[in-house]
C-alpha cells in the first residue's frame, strides 16, 4: 500500500476545525498521485489546488484503496472529514468547496463571538477570493462555466472516444497505473467503462457534433490567454501556462 500523500497547515493561519489533530484531517478520494501530475481529473486537480492554496490539510486517498466505495454521486473526487457535512462523505469539487468555505466563515463567527474581537491572522479559506471585484468574479465565473460545462467534454471525447487515444494512453494508464487492474482485465472494463462514458457524452456536449464539433468546444480555452493580460493572476505568485494556438 502506497503512503498517503498529505498536505500541510500554514502555521500562521487561524485555527481552524481541520487544524485540530490528525483525526480531523480531510480525506480526499481521487484517481491517483503520480508526480508531476496531482492526479488524473481535472476535477479533482480543481480540489486539490484549492485545497493546497487555502492551507487546508488533507490525505488523498488514491482509487486503488477506496475503489469508489461509498462515493455519494459514484464519481471522484469526494471527502470525508468530521467537521463536514456531519461526518457524510460528500461529493462535486464545487460544493466541497462551497461547505469548507462555509465551515471557515462559522468558525471565524464563533471565534470572534467569543473573543469580543475579530481574530488576528486568516482562515487560508476565506481570504482567496476576498481581492476579486464584483466585475472580475463574474468573468471568472463565466470562464469557470464555460470550462466545466463545455470544454470538459470536448477533454472527454479526446481521452474516451477518440479509439487511438483511449486504447493507446487513457486504458493503460486508468486501469494499469492507477487502478493497479491486472492486464487481463483492462480490456473487458476498458470496453464497458468507455460504453458508459460515451454514453454520456452523446447525451451531453457532444451529442451531433462530431469531429469538427469536439474540435470547436476544444478551442474555447484559446480564449483564455487573451482574458488573462488583462488582470493579476493570483497576486503573481503562480505563473500562467502559455497557450499558443494550433
Amino acid at each position: 500500500m502506497a503512503a498517503p500523500v498529505i498536505s500541510e497547515p500554514n502555521a500562521e493561519s487561524i485555527c481552524m476545525p481541520w487544524d485540530m489533530s490528525d483525526a480531523s484531517r480531510l480525506k480526499v478520494f481521487g484517481f491517483s498521485c503520480r508526480p508531476p501530475d496531482p492526479d488524473a481529473s481535472p476535477a479533482c486537480i480543481k480540489l486539490l489546488t484549492f485545497l493546497k492554496m487555502a492551507h487546508v490539510p488533507y490525505e488523498f486517498v488514491p482509487m486503488f484503496e477506496h475503489q469508489l466505495a461509498g462515493a455519494p454521486k459514484s464519481k471522484m473526487p469526494f471527502v470525508q472529514a468530521s467537521w463536514l457535512v456531519d461526518g457524510k462523505k460528500l461529493g462535486d469539487s464545487h460544493f466541497i468547496i462551497e461547505e469548507i468555505k462555509k465551515v471557515a466563515a462559522t468558525s471565524l463567527s464563533n471565534i470572534e463571538a467569543t473573543q469580543g474581537e475579530k481574530p488576528h491572522g486568516n482562515s487560508g479559506v476565506l481570504e482567496l477570493d476576498s481581492w476579486v471585484t464584483p466585475h472580475d468574479a463574474a468573468i471568472a465565473t463565466a470562464f469557470k462555466v464555460m470550462l466545466e460545462e463545455s470544454l470538459y467534454w470536448a477533454t472527454v471525447a479526446a481521452r474516451w472516444i477518440n479509439y487511438d487515444n483511449f486504447w493507446g494512453v487513457i486504458a493503460p494508464a486508468y486501469f494499469g497505473d492507477i487502478m493497479h487492474m491486472p492486464g487481463i482485465l483492462t480490456t473487458p472494463v476498458g470496453w464497458s467503462a468507455r460504453k458508459s462514458i460515451m454514453k454520456a457524452a452523446n447525451g451531453m456536449a457532444c451529442r451531433g457534433r462530431g469531429v469538427v464539433g469536439v474540435h470547436a468546444l476544444q478551442s474555447s480555452i484559446y480564449s483564455i490567454p487573451p482574458a488573462r493580460a488583462y488582470v493579476p493572476y493570483n497576486h503573481s505568485v503562480y505563473t500562467p501556462t502559455h497557450l499558443a494556438p494550433p
